[in-house]
């Protein structure tokens, strides 16, 4: 079993040079919500060194921001020619402390910036939207 959280890429900074120190900001849990398909994927986070090979590519970015695999999100997230795929865009960049070009991709996907303080509730909310449309 394995620890889960948000933490930036290792040795980001922000622009202004200043580390990015964003704390692991999850739970495995989510107590509010009833068994789901998010709830599926935290525990898939925890338990699994993957994604699950079927999951559409939504999924598989935010599994691998959960997972604390900026790189690989990215890459996911960046290719998902949507307004879903630039709102995990603008999370992953929430994740990394880019907040200015994190509120750019939240604005194409017209959705209000992601902030630090928000972080958890932005991954959260943007989960349990694709876990709706799934």
């Amino acid at each position: 079993m394995r620890a889960s959280g948000l933490a930036p890429p290792d040795g980001e900074t922000q622009p202004d040079g200043e580390s990015v120190l964003i704390p692991r900001l999850f739970v495995l849990s989510c107590d509010e919500m009833p068994a789901s398909a998010l709830e599926t994927l935290i525990a898939s986070v925890r338990d699994d060194d993957a994604p699950p090979a079927e999951a559409i590519p939504e999924w598989r970015s935010l599994w691998l921001a959960r997972a604390e695999r900026w790189e690989e999100a990215h890459e996911i997230a960046q290719d998902i020619p949507s307004n879903m795929g630039s709102w995990i865009h603008g999370l992953l960049h929430a994740i990394e402390g880019d907040f200015g070009n994190a509120a750019y991709w939240c604005h194409r996907a017209g959705k209000e910036p992601i902030t630090r303080a928000n972080l958890v509730d932005a991954w959260e909310e943007i989960a349990s939207t694709v876990s709706n449309k799934s």
